[in-house]
């Protein structure tokens, strides 16, 4: 890796930083000497003064914290509290209230990385709040004014998938003002939807739910439907896309400040897997087969449904014994099934199988581990079953052979552990949902993540249940997880209205912590566009140079550092995390008894949030660790672990979010996961053992896991290994 060059980086003005300790209660007081922390702070280069407060959160806290910027001139703010996941935005909202720009706030988190984890260890606990307080005022040092992005929006939707949640979400935003254009891969729209039969509910078909959903669509002067069509190419950013659509005659090329998917679901193929050899026989079907077949055997007479008689197979033969086995493809682990409950399956078979007993008469028992049901009206229908004689047994599917005409079926009875042996005229097996078919295609045109089941991904399960990692790029349906009618419909009026958020304004403001590239140290390698994960780093020719030179597409970029981490040079950088406050940060952490520490560089989304939950948690690991808070995993590059171990760190480790779905930013993990063993190589020849240098997968939820490793890498350090 070439040498970096120094950049023409200088913090503008005077800096004058005000540091304010926060006893949080009891939380940090009882266990850091915060007034020992003040003292310490206000004799740090650049520090004016430093102050405790009972609640920096607190309205008086955060008004002391203004009327300091009035009067005492401070320009940078370093509040040493609590993780800045949980209050940063609290304090760059006041002290831009103050007039200060929002980013020269820094927060060091002496409550859950230190009083709350190291509780039995007083005097050491202070002693690594005041480094924490120090690591935070030399960011502080090296920080620069970021400034806002203003984007202007095409106030157009496209959204993929004509099933109920993509009409749902088309036919709210027409109404709310907006064209929308819908595409649908099939030549006619709803989806599964005009493929199955009968609602759980009411017993209506779905199709009398589904046909007004697509006629109020197709109405509607301000949608644009294409059927036939695939999404070949985006291009563009939030409020800015750019959708290239291909149907049977021509490419179409569509503007949109938004993009909702909606491109629903499969059922699960149980024919050919290995672990339904039976899935082949004669008379075996799947729940959407049985659905076609219900609907066939009943007579339509004046708009309505009427049982034709006995229910008969497609051969004519009348069927009046029939087995259903649940969860065929779901709950299983290994390549061949799905570990993930389907959710629908068990309503699907309590349906069809009152169906069968009381309009066609025939005798029905259920093959299941357990019946799982959703609303509170479906205890309703599974009691229903019941009164109807229909038979469930807790039980263990075992051999399934042909015996004539009929199917001869062995099983264990999971409750009595008993052997059962059945006759039936036709099994039934409740097949699951599985992704689409193209999902794995459009994840790499959307470049938005699937989740390890080949779903796509939600930002955050809770928080963000319809974003994705793409700004402007939300989801609806099942194409992020099984779910049923009602719930689609739900997902789509919530991607629509926060589709609205977008579409109602004329501009987006976007924050400024983005990557930049210095053109004079560019060396026109191209590493960064091609590691970028959103692919918003293109090269330009500059003059009469041959490789061109990086350029970042600001107003699409996210930040994540992905750049940073593998550029040779340091041209490539990231605002709010540059190169120089990072640098600081580590020879601020290393400055005293460097071997006996552990160095740490944290993914401010899965590892940092682990360690908070192993804060919050009160889960106890030495206070020997040191966290440099980065965006992501790919925001590392070799240059801060060879720094770490010239000022000779004990132990260096970069944890990230586990691979390959969980990033916030797509890639940014596999990023540095390629990077890694290259770094290990380049330590080894410097001299420096490889084996101190870890890499780590660490969720938000895995503080345990967090406090396991941290004691491990202290105990090889204890022991020199």
């Amino acid at each position: 890796m070439a040498k970096r060059k120094k950049r023409k980086l200088e913090p503008p003005g005077e800096v004058k930083i005000g540091v304010y300790v926060c006893h949080c209660g009891h939380n940090i007081a009882s266990v850091v000497d915060v007034e020992r922390v003040r003292e310490y702070a206000s004799r740090l280069p650049g520090v004016v003064f430093a102050r405790t407060n009972m609640f920096c959160c607190a309205e008086p806290g955060q008004a002391e914290i203004q009327e300091d910027i009035s009067r005492e001139g401070i320009n940078r703010v370093l509040v040493a509290a609590c993780s800045p996941r949980l209050h940063e935005t609290t304090f760059r909202n006041a002290v831009k209230a103050g007039g200060l720009n929002p980013h020269f706030v820094e927060m060091a988190n002496i409550r859950e990385h230190c009083s709350w984890v190291h509780w039995q260890e007083r005097e050491r606990a202070t002693e690594k709040a005041c480094e924490l307080v120090a690591m935070g005022v030399a960011k502080l040092r090296n920080a620069f004014p970021l400034e806002d992005r203003r984007v202007p929006v095409t106030r157009r939707a496209v959204v993929i998938g004509g099933g109920v949640s993509g009409l749902k979400a088309a036919f709210e935003l027409a109404n709310m003002g907006h064209p929308v254009t819908l595409v649908e891969k099939e030549s006619q729209l709803g989806g599964k939807a005009v493929e199955l039969w009968q609602n759980f509910d009411n017993g209506q078909p779905l199709r009398c739910l589904v046909e007004p959903m697509i006629t109020a669509v197709s109405l509607n002067p301000r949608t644009r439907i294409l059927t036939s069509s695939k999404v070949l190419n985006l291009k563009g950013f939030i409020g800015n896309f750019e959708v290239e659509i291909r149907n049977e005659k021509q490419s179409i090329v569509e503007k949109a400040g938004c993009i909702i998917v909606a491109t629903g679901y499969d059922f699960f193929p149980p024919r050919g897997n290995p672990r339904y050899p039976y899935a082949s026989l004669k008379r075996v079907l799947t729940t959407p087969e049985l659905e076609s077949l219900i609907r066939d055997n009943f007579e339509q007479r004046d708009g309505a449904y009427n049982e034709s008689g006995s229910l008969r197979y497609s051969d004519g033969s009348k069927i009046k014994t029939v087995a259903f086995a649940q969860c065929v493809g779901s709950r299983e682990s290994g390549d061949s099934c799905n570990r993930y409950c389907s959710r629908v399956c068990c309503l699907v078979t309590i349906k069809q199988s009152t169906i069968l007993a009381k309009h066609f008469g025939c005798n029905v028992v259920v093959f299941h581990r357990d019946i799982r049901v959703l609303q509170k009206w479906h205890e309703d229908m599974y009691q229903e079953a019941r009164r109807a004689g229909v038979v469930f047994i807790r039980a263990q599917l075992g051999d399934v052979r042909q015996d004539g005409d009929s199917l001869f079926i062995i099983a264990k009875n999971e409750v009595e552990n008993g052997r059962l042996e059945y006759h039936v005229d036709m099994m039934v097996l409740s097949v699951g949902m599985v992704p689409a078919r193209d999902s794995l295609e459009l994840k790499d045109v959307l470049k938005i993540p699937l989740s390890d089941d080949g779903f796509f991904l939600e930002s955050h399960p809770k928080l963000h249940p319809l974003e994705t990692s793409m700004d402007g790029i939300f989801l609806a349906g099942a194409c992020q997880g099984p779910k049923d009618f009602r719930e689609s419909i739900v997902t789509g009026s919530g991607a629509a209205a926060k589709a609205q958020c977008i579409l109602s304004k004329e501009e987006l403001l976007l924050d400024g912590l983005v990557a930049s590239i210095d053109t004079e140290t560019c060396i026109g390698c191209g590493l960064c566009a091609r590691e970028c994960p959103y692919g918003v780093i293109e090269m330009v020719k500059v003059e009469e140079e041959v490789k061109g030179k990086a350029r970042v597409i600001t107003a699409a970029c996210k930040g994540c550092g992905v750049c940073a981490g593998v550029c040779p040079t340091g041209a490539a950088d990231t605002l709010g995390f540059h190169e120089e406050s990072i640098m600081a940060q580590i020879e601020v952490a290393l400055e005293k008894n460097a071997g006996e520490k552990i160095l740490a560089f944290c993914c401010n989304w899965c590892s940092y949030a682990g360690a908070d939950f192993a804060g919050v948690s009160r889960l106890e690991y030495p206070p020997s660790l040191r966290i440099i808070r980065v965006m992501c995993s790919g925001r590392v590059n070799e240059r801060f672990i060879l720094k770490a171990f010239e000022l000779g760190a004990g132990r260096v480790l970069v944890a990230g979010c586990h691979p390959p779905g969980d990033c916030h930013y797509i890639s940014g993990n596999i990023s540095f996961k390629k990077r890694y063993p290259k770094i290990k190589k380049k330590l080894e020849k410097k001299g420096y053992n490889p084996d101190h240098f870890t890499l780590a997968w660490i969720s938000a939820t895995e503080g345990p896991q967090f406090q396991k490793l941290i004691q491990e890498l202290d105990s090889g350090l204890r022991k020199g290994k």
